[in-house]
């Protein structure tokens, strides 16, 4: 039977195969997309540090929070350069600061940068759902698919990746201090996490369809 710890690390195989693949399509990228790489590569690269770390059975979560950080920023630059010319890129500026304020007061507060924050993690799932739905919205306009037809598949991809992973770990986040309870002393947790790993799978899966789908104006 394939171990749960062996399952959770092949979860880094759709990661790293999706940023690679954007890294060798990256010039012929439009510029949202663009962007959205530089999402892909951070993520891998704080992927890859932080199994590294994990495997020597050191603490990394302080990693976390700086995924979470980069995280919002990129993916809110992105967006605001998907709305550009429909929403002011102010509103994404100010959510992504407000982001940042919050996740900031409640490390220093709690002092939990060196454990594992489900708080700011159910309110960056909350903020990318909501994101995730307004841009389904707003990509049922007519004139809006035709100036935006050259992104329109690759979106369409990206933000059910997005929305199909952050609403399905919205519970999860949740209920986390309420699993490790039941959990305790035992191997429910990790199996509980397994279902995070699939749904990560999906979401990079939709990822790499996107890029893949891309097209030039």
């Amino acid at each position: 039977m394939i171990s749960v710890s062996l399952i959770l690390d092949l979860t880094n195989i759709p990661i790293i195969v999706t940023a690679v693949y954007a890294f060798i399509k990256y010039k012929v990228l439009n510029k949202e997309l663009r962007i959205f790489s530089w999402f892909l590569l951070f993520s891998t690269l704080i992927q890859c540090i932080s199994s590294y770390l994990s495997s020597l059975r050191i603490n990394n979560m302080v990693f976390l929070h700086i995924y979470i950080y980069g995280s919002v920023g990129l993916l809110g630059w992105f967006y605001s350069k998907v709305f550009n010319g429909f929403i002011n890129k102010r509103v994404f500026e100010v959510g992504v600061i407000l982001f940042w304020v919050v996740a900031t007061t409640d490390i220093i507060v709690n002092d939990s940068l060196k454990e594992f924050n489900s708080f700011l993690l159910l309110i960056q799932s909350i903020l990318f759902i909501i994101v995730s739905l307004f841009t389904y919205s707003f990509m049922l306009n007519q004139t809006i698919r035709e100036l935006k037809a050259y992104l329109f598949y690759s979106l369409l991809w990206i933000n059910s990746g997005l929305f199909i992973y952050y609403s399905s770990s919205l519970l999860l986040f949740y209920f986390d201090s309420t699993i490790k309870e039941i959990a305790k002393g035992t191997k429910l947790g990790a199996k509980m996490w397994v279902f995070h790993s699939f749904f990560i799978l999906v979401m990079y899966s939709c990822f790499f369809v996107g890029l893949w789908k891309q097209r030039q104006k």
